[in-house]
């Protein structure tokens, strides 16, 4: 038997979970798994053979492993627990029904096609202290609008193929394109509609690099005040300065 809240395997006897401290005899508050549900080894999830459509991954698990939940028809609800820190190589592929994935704060790493082929999940809230994000890592899924967070350093080509709007919340991160081709292949593809960024520095280049340089429909760009989150205005046409209206702080913003 396991805690809903964190995944911690308990005791029938015990009334409060000793991780999260939840009263384990609330309603709904256990999930029964059998041994073989499971597969752990070392802290790696290896993989899952339960039919749950909401399923509470246990507390013990480090990282989720390759295909570990792969074409999952049924699984509707994830929640990935505190100490988690990795998601593998097509981690969560093709699961057409997946909705909502609660990722813990600990995440630094959305592999290769984790959720690649998830039609129906629509929202990624992105936690803190994420700093890689793979190739094809959302790719074709439902998400329209994505903030990445200050904390991501790199993001691989096509991570979010299908999204309309991107917020990025620190300085653009570093996008790394394929080898293998001879033009630069951005994280967002064609859908792309809207850029929004709080770096103090920006130019026509960043387009490119977000989208690819192989793409040339137009995208708007809004730059937001690192302070408060108004819209700069520039001071002077020719200047690189741009002022917040609203708390008056100055960035050095270019673009060419």
């Amino acid at each position: 038997m396991f805690c809903v809240n964190c995944g911690t395997k308990i005791e029938p006897s015990w009334n409060f979970c000793p991780v999260c401290a939840c009263d384990l005899h609330s309603k709904n508050n256990t999930q029964n798994f059998t041994n073989k549900d499971f597969d752990i080894k070392d802290g790696v999830l290896v993989k899952y053979y339960g039919e749950a459509e909401e399923i509470w991954i246990p507390s013990n698990v480090t990282a989720i492993g390759r295909e570990a939940f792969i074409e999952k028809e049924y699984l509707r609800s994830v929640h990935i627990p505190e100490g988690c820190e990795k998601i593998g190589y097509r981690a969560f592929y093709h699961c057409n029904n997946l909705r909502n994935v609660d990722f813990p704060d600990s995440l630094y790493e959305i592999g290769w096609s984790s959720f690649g082929f998830c039609k129906t999940l629509s929202e990624i809230p992105l936690p803190p202290k994420l700093k890689i994000i793979e190739r094809w890592a959302f790719d074709w899924t439902a998400i329209s609008e994505v903030i990445i967070p200050v904390s991501v350093e790199k993001i691989y080509y096509h991570a979010f193929d299908k999204v309309k709007k991107i917020e990025f919340k620190g300085n653009l991160p570093e996008i790394i394109h394929d080898e293998n081709v001879d033009y630069l292949e951005g994280c967002c593809g064609s859908d792309l509609q809207s850029i929004t960024l709080f770096s103090d520095y920006c130019d026509a280049e960043v387009i490119k690099i977000i989208i690819g340089k192989s793409s040339n429909h137009k995208v708007s760009v809004k730059h937001l005040c690192k302070n408060c989150g108004n819209i700069l205005n520039r001071i002077g046409f020719w200047s690189s300065k741009w002022e917040c209206p609203k708390c008056g702080n100055v960035s050095n913003v270019k673009f060419n």
